[in-house]
C-alpha cells in the first residue's frame, strides 16, 4: 500500500517517507529526519527528487546515502515504465527490484504479496487503475497475514474460543 501510494501521488510526503522507512529501504531514524525535515528549510521538492538532491544526500550517513540512491534508480526506472505496464506487472517490478520478496520473514508474507498483486490485476480489469481509497478497502477485508500456521501464538475473542480447552 505505501509503495502504491508514493508511486500514485508524487506530493504525498508521508507515503514517501515511508517507503524510505520501509524494509526494502530502511532508512535510519537519524537519516529518515535528514530527509523529512530538507524540505522546510525552504527548498519544496516532490519527495522523489529531493532523494537525488547533493545537497541533502551530503548530509546522510554512508549508508543512508546508498539506500537511497537505490531507491532512486528503482523509482527512476518505475517512473520510465508508468503507463506502459500492466499495473500489477508495473507495482510488482518495482517491489522486485526493492528487494521486495528478501524482506519477508514468512511463506505467508510472500502468499500476502500475491493475494495484493491479484487486487492491483482486479482493479485494472475492473477499470478502476491505481485507486487507492477501493485498495484500502480490499486489503482492510482481505486480513491479510492471519494464517500462519507455525505461529506458537493465537489470539481469538471469547466467542472463538468458547469450549476449547488449553493447557496454557
Amino acid at each position: 500500500i505505501t509503495l502504491c501510494r508514493a508511486l500514485a501521488n508524487p506530493a504525498d510526503r508521508v507515503a514517501w517517507l515511508a517507503l524510505s522507512r520501509a524494509p526494502w529501504c530502511g532508512l535510519r531514524l537519524a537519516d529518515l529526519h535528514r530527509v523529512g525535515s530538507w524540505g522546510e528549510r525552504g527548498i519544496r521538492q516532490a519527495p522523489a527528487d529531493l532523494f537525488s538532491d547533493p545537497g541533502m544526500l551530503e548530509g546522510l550517513s554512508a549508508d543512508g546515502r546508498e539506500r537511497l540512491q537505490h531507491l532512486q534508480r528503482v523509482l527512476q526506472l518505475a517512473e520510465s515504465t508508468r503507463d506502459r505496464l500492466a499495473l500489477r506487472v508495473w507495482i510488482e517490478q518495482v517491489w522486485l527490484a526493492l528487494c521486495g520478496p528478501a524482506t519477508a520473514s514468512y511463506p505467508s508474507q510472500l502468499r500476502d504479496a500475491e493475494r495484493f498483486f491479484q487486487l492491483l490485476e482486479h482493479a485494472e480489469r475492473e477499470g478502476l487503475g491505481l485507486d487507492l481509497r477501493w485498495l484500502q478497502r480490499q486489503v482492510d477485508s482481505l486480513k491479510l497475514g492471519e494464517e500462519q500456521p507455525d505461529s506458537k501464538l493465537q489470539v481469538m475473542t471469547r466467542h472463538k474460543a468458547k469450549g476449547l480447552e488449553f493447557d496454557w
